[in-house]
């Protein structure tokens, strides 16, 4: 069958619906491992942005990220962990069918002056406010530049302890997509390009692993396929050695793109490793509005996406964006529903704390 047309423009015809127009099902459960609230809105807008996300795409579990410390200079919010706490609480009395959890960030000083103590006592005190485990956006390569400290350094061990204690979960964001390292889009002063005055991708991987190693029992999700689309044999490596290790399916359309020049050895590892991946939009309320209507585009390229490429079995240009001819995996149900509903409350629990 050949693919299907790609008209970024296009719209679904009249009266089908999202799904039917993706290509995938909606009468699979679906929860959402990692939404933010990036942006510095008002607790209406993030109740209707959470609340809004969870009816359109019909998901029943998300997980908001908590990032106090964004990947921006000057964009840092004290009090998103709180904002994600308040929507947790409020939507879940509203809602007792559906159920959000909070996960938070630590509020970090930077320029080496983060006190490992402080850090722990920061963990234990979100602990005891309700939060159902962590977040930490320290290895995108702008944060782990401005920390300015190894990932796998004696400042993050006590925290890293502190969850193979408690079992909490962490959902980490690791390096960026590997043509980020483009020396000269970064000389052109692209967004997200990095020059040689920020950690390579391999040094950030490697610490990575050395908080692995030091850390067996830590349960860590890494973001966005730890940039893996294009090396599946490291992502089974990977998942061998470290048998409390996850990954999510975050999008960047790279890492999709990446699988689909090897779809059949992926399609083994989701089966082999069917515990092990958990569907994520990486959804923010910068996407949002007041009228449900729009979500559909609004969150059309992070929540389908996935979607699609794992659900489909014949290649296909996805419409909101050219990534060239995907060629997707096809699950089974099995694995759908491990990715889609199972792993989620394995990592964080049946309910919310």
């Amino acid at each position: 069958m050949d693919p299907v047309p790609f008209n970024p423009n296009e719209a679904p015809p009249p009266g089908v619906s999202n799904p039917a127009f993706n290509g995938y099902r909606a009468d699979l459960p679906l929860c959402d491992a990692h939404v933010h609230l990036g942006e510095a809105r008002d607790h209406a807008w993030d109740m209707q942005m959470v609340r809004g996300l969870m009816e359109h795409f019909g998901m029943e579990r998300v997980a908001l990220l908590g990032l106090p410390s964004s990947s921006r200079l000057g964009r840092d919010d004290s009090g998103n962990n709180a904002r994600c706490l308040a929507v947790k609480r409020e939507l879940n009395a509203e809602r007792p069918d559906r159920f959000v959890y909070a996960c938070a960030g630590l509020l970090l000083r930077f320029d080496g002056l983060d006190d490992p103590d402080d850090l722990l006592a920061q963990a234990r005190a979100r602990v005891a406010e309700g939060y159902d485990g962590f977040k930490l956006l320290l290895g995108k390569p702008g944060q782990r530049k401005r920390f300015s400290l190894p990932l796998d350094g004696p400042v993050l061990a006590p925290f890293f302890s502190f969850l193979e204690e408690t079992g909490l979960p962490l959902t980490m964001h690791a390096g960026d997509p590997p043509d980020c390292w483009d020396a000269a889009a970064a000389a052109r002063g692209e967004k997200w390009r990095y020059d040689g005055s920020f950690p390579s991708l391999a040094q950030i991987r490697a610490e990575v692993e050395g908080v692995l190693r030091a850390h067996p029992r830590l349960r860590l999700t890494l973001a966005h396929l730890f940039f893996l689309g294009d090396r599946p044999d490291e992502a089974a490596r990977l998942l061998e050695t470290y048998p409390h290790l996850c990954f999510d399916l975050t999008p960047g359309g790279e890492m999709y793109a990446g699988m689909s020049r090897d779809p059949e050895t992926w399609r083994g590892l989701f089966q082999r490793f069917a515990d092990r991946f958990l569907f994520g939009s990486d959804s923010d309320d910068w996407h949002s509005s007041d009228d449900l209507a729009t979500y559909t585009w609004n969150y059309g390229f992070i929540v389908n996406l996935p979607r699609a490429f794992l659900e489909r079995t014949e290649p296909f240009r996805f419409h909101d964006t050219d990534l060239g001819v995907l060629r997707p995996l096809g699950l089974p149900d099995a694995v759908l529903h491990a990715v889609y509903r199972d792993n989620f409350v394995r990592r964080f629990g049946e309910r919310p704390r």
